[in-house]
């Protein structure tokens, strides 16, 4: 009876042991390696992801320009725009970040911004602004009221301030539009164009209609040349002098306009066929 139960204990030891080797030295292996690269692979992803949000970071504060048009203070929105044409002269590719719908529509709202229920010059006004006009002595009472501006002029100064801005602001767009695309935005396409045409046609203030003949000379350009020769030649029989005086430099101006250079391609068909001839 010995024997016959020695056999299997030897078996059954010998047989665990051969499997637990197996398990021991097979199965560590992937499990530690795995890991390891999975870990070099994500510390490698995160500094791509850090560095490619930098440039995305915009130059100019959009709303706070907008803020400033909007802002009941006239002298509030002269200022912004004065800034925004001097960012479009001195830093015309920051100044993009502006062309904006609604910087635009600000722009537009203060052209259209009904002054007639605004307070004007009173009649002491207008008589020490002619004093002073005249060099008459005047005491520091007159001087003062003499120059202070009332809202109804801060409002019509502040339609010229916007329309000169807007076609410093629609010269800016045409510019970016023909070197994206190589094509001219129509004048009537352009941001706030329409509005400024009809200052110039129904503004009663010749001040107002001489700057809309101004602010559309600024973007002249020989697509624009035979509507503006329209419009700056209705403009020349205005009943203002000035107006008159402004419309006929803006159309000699517009004479004196380079047309663009005449494209190549029709010179050289003649000599294709020459060429191959030969």
């Amino acid at each position: 009876p010995a024997p016959q139960i020695a056999e299997p204990a030897v078996a059954q030891a010998v047989a665990p042991q051969q499997v637990i080797q197996q398990q021991n030295i097979n199965a560590p292996a992937p499990v530690v390696t795995q890991p390891a690269q999975a870990e070099a692979a994500a510390a490698d992803t995160p500094k791509v992801e850090v560095e490619s949000p930098v440039p995305m970071a915009p130059q100019v504060d959009l709303n706070s320009f907008i803020a400033k048009l909007t802002n009941p203070d006239y002298e509030v929105q002269a200022n912004a725009m004065e800034e925004i044409a001097n960012m479009v002269k001195d830093e015309p590719q920051k100044a993009t970040e502006l062309l904006d719908e609604k910087v635009i529509n600000a722009l537009t709202t203060i052209v259209n911004n009904d002054s007639s229920k605004l307070a004007g010059p009173t009649a002491e006004q207008i008589a020490a602004r002619q004093k002073l006009m005249k060099g008459e002595q005047l005491s520091e009472a007159d001087k003062k009221l003499a120059t202070t501006i009332t809202p109804m002029e801060q409002s019509e100064r502040n339609k010229s301030y916007a329309m000169f801005t807007a076609s410093i602001m629609q010269k800016l767009y045409g510019d970016e539009v023909a070197k994206l695309t190589g094509s001219t935005v129509p004048l009537t396409e352009l941001p706030g164009a329409v509005t400024i045409v009809e200052q110039l046609k129904n503004n009663p203030n010749p001040m107002v209609r001489t700057s809309a003949i101004e602010a559309l000379s600024y973007i002249q350009q020989p697509a624009y040349k035979q509507d503006l020769n329209t419009l700056f030649t209705i403009a020349k029989n205005d009943q203002d002098k000035n107006v008159q005086e402004a419309a006929a430099a803006a159309l000699d101006k517009l004479s004196k306009m380079e047309e663009p250079a005449a494209k190549p391609q029709p010179a050289l068909n003649p000599q294709q066929p020459t060429a191959q001839a030969a």
